[in-house]
């Protein structure tokens, strides 16, 4: 055989079990993500459908005791502010290193 016969056969073997090997690690990777899936189910295929609720106002804040009473409180509303912001000239500073 020749050099480039020797070389040709050799990146040819190569290229096979790279295509081998980058197929056996995408099976893998759903084999296992499937097998996550099913062990730590997140939601269950058949949902209800959904219902609007009408929305709420009020937001719980915990009590300071462990009696799990909870208190509300009405939301607070954004103001905008009463001028624009004005830019501000900050000049750069530069240091050369030099004395």
């Amino acid at each position: 055989m020749r050099r480039e016969q020797v070389r040709d056969a050799g990146l040819l073997r190569l290229s096979t079990s790279t295509r081998l090997l980058a197929a056996g690690a995408f099976v893998s990777a759903g084999v296992f993500s499937v097998g996550v899936a099913k062990a730590l189910p997140g939601h269950s295929a058949a949902t209800a459908p959904a219902t609007s609720a009408p929305p709420t106002t009020a937001a719980p804040l915990t009590a300071g005791g462990d009696d799990g009473s909870a208190t509300y409180q009405t939301p607070q509303t954004l103001t905008p502010p009463t001028a624009p912001p004005q830019p501000v000239y900050n000049p750069p500073v530069v240091s050369s290193g030099g004395s």
